[in-house]
């Protein structure tokens, strides 16, 4: 049984494109074998030389909305340079839980003696206290003659 396939390049039955779509819709039959390789073709041109290090340099941050860049210093040792935008600034976050209480720190320097502040008001006369002992009698003083 033949089998006719429409042509996926140009569409068409029988194919306006030549068939070298490899699946024109002519009437196809068994396949044959493979023929031989055919020969090698001629070397092409060498390319140019590339860079004989490459050293990334380091990342920059750029303004928010740039588009993000690679700079390259350098032909034979390159350095490479990234420059990645700054993303827009996040909401602020939750409060956070109170730290512990650090150690006291050392006591600070004595200050001045600050002025003398006024008397302050009497108070009231307390209680009379107990009678105290008797001392000794003391020597007899001198006498005088009355006359």
């Amino acid at each position: 049984m033949m089998i006719y396939r429409r042509c996926q390049i140009c569409g068409n039955c029988p194919c306006t494109c030549g068939g070298w779509c490899g699946f024109g819709c002519a009437l196809r039959g068994a396949t044959g074998a493979t023929g031989p390789a055919g020969p090698a073709g001629a070397t092409g041109a060498t390319g140019a030389t590339g860079p004989a290090t490459i050293t990334v340099g380091g990342t920059v941050t750029g303004e928010p909305g740039t588009p993000a860049s690679v700079t390259q210093t350098g032909d034979v040792n390159a350095i490479l340079t990234f420059t990645i935008p700054r993303g827009a600034t996040g909401e602020t976050g939750p409060v956070g839980p109170t730290g512990a209480t650090g150690e006291t720190g050392p006591v600070g320097p004595t200050g001045e003696t600050g002025p003398v502040g006024p008397t302050g008001a009497t108070g009231e006369t307390g209680p009379v206290g107990p009678t105290g002992a008797t001392g000794e009698t003391g020597p007899a003083g001198p006498t005088e003659q009355v006359l």
